[in-house]
């Protein structure tokens, strides 16, 4: 089973930008390091600085989403090509 998370960029200037929707083994922490894919075949590696939870009520009904989601937020620290 994986851990499906919006991944977005903290940039310098203190906005964001999304990074895209990915499945991790397990959630990420602080502090730790994720390398992700880009369109032009490189490899950006970024530095975890929080997650936010979107928890689902257990039991769920119909109307609501079955599935919890996670919000990683990340700065660049560098890239591989």
């Amino acid at each position: 089973m994986t851990v499906k998370a919006h991944l977005v960029e903290v940039q310098g200037d203190g906005g964001t930008s999304a990074r895209g929707e990915f499945e991790f083994v397990a959630a990420p922490s602080a502090g730790d390091q994720v390398v992700v894919g880009t369109l032009s075949g490189s490899l950006d590696v970024f530095r975890v600085n929080f997650i936010e939870h979107d928890p689902v009520a257990v039991p769920h009904t119909a109307d609501t989403r079955a599935d919890p989601r996670l919000t990683v937020f990340v700065t660049l620290i560098g890239d591989v090509d």
